[in-house]
């Protein structure tokens, strides 16, 4: 059996609300970016009991790859909002410091 990433990929932004695709995963080592988003998601997550799932692309090569292509985003970390691609860290910390990512993540928690 052949495995379709690009389906997985598709299947994990659908499944989910917001998916942080990082290097590393919750409690253990994790590259600066990776580490920095997901504390800022971990604070959104206790202000608006948001859940968000966090995907660790460092456990699969064929992964880190395809999401890669997937999004033509070179760097890592990768961030799903709402089903769609946001951006890598940069982006995520534009968007909190102008408090439009609190402005999108306080949406789904309504929903």
């Amino acid at each position: 059996m052949t495995r379709n990433i690009v389906k997985e990929i598709q299947d994990i932004i659908d499944e989910n609300s917001i998916v942080l695709f990082l290097k590393g995963e919750k409690g253990s080592h994790m590259c600066g970016f990776s580490k920095q988003v997901l504390m800022i998601f971990e604070q959104l997550q206790e202000k608006y009991e948001i859940s968000f799932q966090v995907v660790n692309v460092w456990k699969d090569q064929t992964l880190y790859d395809a999401l890669k292509e997937y999004n033509d985003w070179p760097t890592y970390p990768q961030i799903f909002v709402n089903h769609e691609f946001v951006g890598g860290f940069d982006i995520i910390q534009e968007l909190e410091m102008s408090g439009e990512l609190e402005e999108l993540v306080s949406s789904i928690s309504q929903n």
